[in-house]
C-alpha cells in the first residue's frame, strides 16, 4: 500500500560579504529549490513505498550571488523527523528546529541515537548547485517532514590596482 509524507520547507538565510559595509554593497542572494515532488492541495508531496523501509529522495539547490553561480556556498540542514535503529514501530519527531524531540508509537528502548532523515551539510559546485537527501521511514505515512535550512554565501573580494 502507498502512503503519502507531506514536504513543508523551511528557509533561513544567512551571508556574509567581504567586510565591505553595508552602504557600499548589498548582495543579491538568490536560492532556487526544486523538491522534484507533485504539489498536492498546494504541498509538495513525497508517496512512500510500504514495501521498503526507507524512502530516499532528492531536493536540489541553486545558489546565485549577484546572478553568477555561489560556488562553495554552505548549506546545513536540519529534520523534524527521526528514526531509531532496530525499532521499527515508532519514531521520534520535533515541532520546531529547537524542540526537544518526542516518540511516536510503541517505543522500545535501545541504545542508539536517533537517525536524521535528511543529511546535515552539503556545500555547492562550480555551478552554485547542490542537492540534499532525505530519507523518511515507512512507519512516518502521514506525517509532515519539515526541513530547515541555513545557507552561508561568501564572495570573494578582490582589488584590482594598475601598474
Amino acid at each position: 500500500m502507498i502512503q503519502k509524507l507531506r514536504l513543508f520547507l523551511i528557509l533561513p538565510l544567512f551571508f556574509y560579504s567581504c567586510g565591505v559595509t553595508e552602504s557600499e554593497y548589498k548582495p543579491d542572494i538568490a536560492i532556487e529549490i526544486e523538491h522534484n515532488l507533485p504539489v498536492i492541495d498546494g504541498v509538495p508531496t513525497l508517496t512512500l513505498n510500504q514495501n521498503m523501509w526507507q524512502n530516499i529522495h532528492y531536493i536540489d539547490f541553486k545558489v546565485t550571488l549577484d546572478g553568477r553561480p555561489a560556488e562553495y556556498s554552505s548549506f546545513s540542514f536540519n529534520s523534524n523527523l527521526f528514526w531509531f535503529i532496530g525499532d521499527t514501530n515508532s519514531y521520534g519527531k520535533k515541532n520546531c528546529l529547537d524542540c526537544s524531540m518526542y516518540t511516536i508509537g510503541d517505543h522500545s528502548e535501545n541504545i542508539h541515537d536517533p537517525v536524521p532523515t535528511s543529511n546535515y551539510r552539503s556545500l555547492t559546485d562550480s555551478d552554485g548547485e547542490t542537492r540534499n537527501a532525505i530519507a523518511p521511514v515507512s512507519i512516518m505515512k502521514g506525517e509532515t517532514y519539515r526541513l530547515w535550512w541555513d545557507v552561508w554565501v561568501t564572495s570573494i573580494c578582490t582589488t584590482l590596482h594598475k601598474l
